[in-house]
């Protein structure tokens, strides 16, 4: 659960995450998110915001990981926003980071 109040307005809700690690080079996860919030202070009442997202990460060599996620997102704004994103990245090991 959440609760948070600032300068982007209020909001509160419930999260959720699975993680399935398959072996030491591949990870599923699944969210779910489900939340209420207000941007403006005058707004009388919250609005409605879900959220599923799906994640597969793989690391074909050491220190390098790449990754797709599947986003479902629904809310009074977006109604339906489907998103599908990239990432890679590189950890970069020091020699005096080492144990």
């Amino acid at each position: 659960m959440y609760l948070r109040r600032g300068y982007g307005g209020e909001s509160n809700g419930v999260y959720g995450k699975l993680i399935y690690t398959l072996n030491k080079n591949f990870a599923f996860s699944a969210s779910a998110d489900y939340g209420r919030y207000k941007i403006d202070e005058e707004q009388e009442s919250k609005d409605d915001v879900f959220a599923l997202a799906s994640r597969v990460e793989w690391e074909p060599v050491r220190n390098l990981r790449l990754a797709v996620e599947l986003q479902d997102v629904r809310n009074k704004i977006r109604s339906y926003d489907l998103r599908l994103q990239g990432k890679a990245s590189y950890r970069f090991v020091l020699p005096f980071s080492r144990k």
